[in-house]
């Protein structure tokens, strides 16, 4: 799994995404060593200053210049509409830092996790936002999530490793090293994803052979690991069912389209290994195309052992070349269950309940999406931004990346949200002078990550 600026979450409530980039604040970290088994390599402090703690709304503008600044902010979140009701807490962050990455931390709970060269979490209450603990870090980026009632976190550096934190008061529980093949410096690939209340590991330094390794952090204990010979990349690991499928690269389609255009892959681009001992089960795609045809993970579809994987391919249209795009369903034997063409250039998909939505350029300009079923791959609706009115001067040109809330499939735009009935493809508006970045969920409230702030709204859950 991976992380960009616009931070994806997992499709579980536990374990989350992880990177080895994440946002600076440039904040201090300093105080009392935790007590740690003899073999952790990491060393983890508490933290001596309340870090992303949030505010009420009448302390985040205050009388004068700094609330005049912040005022419209407030005001353009506040008329949002539609599933969000008004700001009730937040925090704005000053210039050259950004608010924090929100992790998935229980229903009134985030925690928020913020890594300059050193990193640090914060377990904080939602939405009074007062800190329950705090914990710094040396080794570069770590997220995490709840594994049954620890919190466990991955954290980098060249020797990383699998850390579980007390869930009340953030105490070390349990510590175990992330095998790694070589000894080269810092390592370069991070990914995690869990397996009921263990989690699987891909980890590796530059330009060597990752390592793939299952790991019960509740115990510190690693239970198999297995360097993966010739491949020195990786950038998603995704559980299905009983197999643990690691792709080469990250949902970028950039990079999708630049390699089908180059050829001569060579090897799969998605490999599937046993979730129980490591040994390889299936790859994709099939020998004959490996080098014609760059593929990545989309996602699992949810209760089932179908994998949705985006490729693309060099096809002919008249006397040309271009780059095509194809969603494939793949099964628990990594066979073809469907396949869908979506068309030229690039284009980038995420699974919503049922469906998986893709989006691409129109061919009239801008930007469509088109959500297909997970069941058979036929296309159920689509939505074009040119279709949607502009607000002021600012055209709708793109989508971000959307979630679920309530019953609406929400999608930051440039000058607003717009939120999608994932049954009918109807969408309503909702604009604002203020881009949103992330929408998450926390119970009863809703947070929105916007340039500069973190605000917490209320949100009928119901």
């Amino acid at each position: 799994m991976s992380l960009d600026m616009g931070p994806r979450l997992s499709r579980r409530a536990g374990l989350v995404a992880l990177g080895v980039v994440l946002l600076a604040t440039g904040a201090g970290v300093g105080g009392v060593l935790l007590t740690r088994g003899p073999e952790c390599p990491v060393e983890l402090t508490e933290l001596e200053r309340d870090l992303g703690e949030l505010v009420g709304v009448e302390e985040l503008a205050p009388e004068g210049s700094v609330g005049e600044e912040r005022q419209p902010v407030i005001d353009a979140v506040d008329g949002l509409g539609g599933p969000f009701g008004d700001v009730v807490a937040g925090r704005f962050y000053p210039e050259g830092t950004a608010p924090p990455v929100l992790v998935p931390f229980g229903d009134d709970v985030v925690l928020a996790s913020v890594v300059p060269e050193e990193g640090d979490f914060l377990s904080v209450e939602v939405p009074e936002g007062s800190v329950r603990w705090g914990r710094g870090y040396d080794g570069g980026a770590a997220r995490g999530g709840l594994v049954g009632d620890a919190f466990v976190t991955l954290v980098g550096g060249p020797r990383p490793a699998v850390v579980a934190l007390d869930s009340d008061d953030g105490d070390e529980q349990a510590c175990a090293a992330v095998p790694v093949a070589g000894e080269s410096g810092d390592v370069a690939t991070l990914l995690t994803d869990q397996a009921a209340t263990d989690v699987v590991v891909v980890a590796g330094p530059p330009a060597a052979p990752v390592t793939l390794s299952r790991i019960s952090p509740l115990d510190g204990e690693v239970t198999w690991d297995r360097e993966l010979t010739g491949l020195a990349e990786a950038g998603s690991l995704t559980v299905v069912d009983e197999t643990v499928v690691v792709g080469r690269i990250e949902a970028d389609p950039v990079r999708l389209a630049d390699m089908a255009a180059a050829g001569g892959i060579g090897t799969p681009m998605i490999r599937a290994y046993s979730l129980e001992d490591g040994a390889e089960s299936w790859s994709y795609p099939a020998p004959a195309d490996f080098g014609s045809t760059a593929a990545l993970v989309v996602g699992n579809e949810p209760g089932t052992d179908r994998l949705v994987v985006l490729t693309a391919d060099q096809s002919r249209s008249g006397s040309s070349m271009a780059t095509v795009a194809r969603l494939v369903a793949l099964d628990a034997e990594g066979s073809e269950s469907w396949r869908t063409r979506l068309g030229a250039g690039y284009w980038s998909a995420s699974l919503a309940g049922d469906l998986v939505i893709v989006q691409g350029a129109a061919r009239d300009g801008g930007a469509q999406l088109l959500a297909y079923s997970l069941a058979d791959g036929s296309l159920q609706w689509s939505v074009k931004s040119a279709e949607l009115p502009s607000l002021g001067e600012q055209p709708r040109t793109n989508f971000g990346t959307g979630t679920t809330v309530g019953e609406d499939y929400v999608v930051p735009a440039p000058n607003g949200l717009l939120l999608v009935d994932p049954a009918t493809g109807d969408a309503e508006q909702l604009d604002t002078t203020v881009p949103v970045e992330q929408v998450f969920v926390a119970g009863d409230h809703l947070l929105l990550r916007t340039r500069d702030a973190l605000l917490v709204l209320e949100h009928d859950a119901s």
